[in-house]
């Protein structure tokens, strides 16, 4: 029972903490915030995490593990076709872009993840939680001609399903705009479209 409390309690602080850094990145949440938050004593908040930069990184590695890492495709089992890469590819990124839609506090947090400046918890995100994902990523990236290439390709991918969603409220003063919660079928239609073909494709 003690143990079932200790993992609800830890769940609870990582919800309220995912809501905080979401709506106010690292730098503007404090630990004594998500404990009020939480209903909890700082002292107890830090009998679960030990810093604020152990729960950020708890709170970013679960949004991976439990949302994004999913959407990847296994290993093919032994003799077991791969597949079309492109449908592989392609189911990623709808299921992907349909997260951002579900899930906006998660897409509020990878923003403020990638404005981030300190390499030291740089270096660690990427290490303990982008590594295995972007792994997973760069091995659905159809025809590339060697390791550059691939992590280009992967990184203009994400840039692609993630992008509309981050620029959404200046981007709507603009001629063309469509709200890409709205229109992400068309959103996964122009990616795709735009690796098979290209710009004038």
């Amino acid at each position: 029972m003690a143990k079932d409390s200790a993992e609800n309690t830890r769940a609870r602080i990582l919800q309220h903490a995912l809501s905080l850094f979401a709506e106010y990145g690292f730098e503007g949440v404090s630990m004594r915030q998500v404990g009020a938050a939480t209903g909890l004593t700082t002292a107890a908040l830090y009998y679960h995490f030990p810093d604020k930069e152990q729960l950020y990184l708890a709170v970013v590695e679960g949004c991976f593990t439990l949302r994004v890492n999913p959407l990847l495709p296994g290993e093919p089992s032994q003799g077991q076709a791969a597949g079309d890469p492109w449908v592989r590819l392609e189911a990623f990124v709808a299921g992907f872009v349909a997260l951002l839609v579900a899930e906006p506090q998660f897409q509020r947090l990878m923003q403020w993840v990638a404005l981030d400046r300190d390499e030291a918890r740089a270096r660690h995100m990427a290490e303990r939680v982008f590594e295995p994902f972007f792994h997973g990523l760069t091995d659905l990236v159809p025809a590339a001609r060697d390791d550059d290439e691939r992590h280009f390709l992967a990184v203009a991918i994400m840039g692609l399903m993630a992008f509309p969603f981050e620029t959404q409220v200046a981007r709507q003063w603009l001629p063309g705009f469509q709200n890409p919660a709205s229109a992400a079928a068309h959103q996964v239609d122009r990616i795709m479209s735009l690796l098979k073909n290209g710009v004038t494709g």
